[in-house]
């Protein structure tokens, strides 16, 4: 199965705000809505796992596997398999729920194992702004999360590969100088989007 490794750094709004001017003009702004599925019993939560789609500038859509995280310091490795929705097969899972059978996506044996009926509704969303930077060879990405309490938080994720590359560690050395510069710390994001949605109130129906 695919794999994602990502370094991820909680920053506060004043950090988020240096690190951007610091990195200059984005080369890109999108807007993400992400939406969250499972059962009324959180059958895939239990499990380690997540279900999530995702809409894009209201335009491109993607319903994403994710498993367990691994983390180690600020780098989180896990299984992740996704692939691209049209909108109406979009509209269609928000309406009424996407059964274990119709995910369409390859699944780990635990996933696997629950019943092909087994019904994913959406329960939660939140709204994310993300700027995007070229940063030799990282790609960062500055994400601006609203929850549903009204609470925002900031963080930036980079994309680092499976393997080990000279040039992806040289830019992260060049990165740690950045943010020194920008006098944002190198605070590693230990909770992922989700728990934090469900740690301020979003629960499955």
């Amino acid at each position: 199965m695919a794999r994602e490794r990502e370094l991820k750094l909680a920053l506060t709004a004043d950090e988020a705000a240096r690190l951007a001017a610091a990195l200059g003009p984005p080369e890109r702004r999108i807007r993400q809505v992400n939406h969250y599925l499972d059962t009324g019993e959180r059958s895939l939560g239990r499990l380690g796992f997540s279900l999530r789609l995702r809409a894009e500038d209201e335009a491109r859509h993607t319903l994403a596997l994710k498993g367990p995280a691994h983390r180690r310091a600020a780098v989180v490795d896990r299984l992740e398999e996704e692939r691209s929705v049209s909108p109406d097969e979009a509209t269609l899972i928000l309406e009424r729920g996407v059964d274990r059978g119709s995910l369409g996506l390859p699944l780990p044996p635990p996933v696997a194992a629950l019943d092909p009926r087994t019904l994913f509704v959406a329960w939660g969303r939140l709204e994310n702004e993300r700027r995007v930077f070229a940063r030799g060879a990282l790609v960062l990405e500055l994400d601006r999360s609203l929850f549903p309490d009204g609470t925002i938080d900031h963080e930036m994720e980079a994309e680092l590969g499976d393997d080990p590359d000279p040039l992806v560690e040289a830019a992260l050395g060049d990165l740690r100088a950045l943010l020194e510069r920008a006098g944002v710390g190198w605070v590693p994001q230990r909770k992922g989007k989700l728990q934090r949605l469900l740690s301020r109130g979003g629960r499955p129906r």
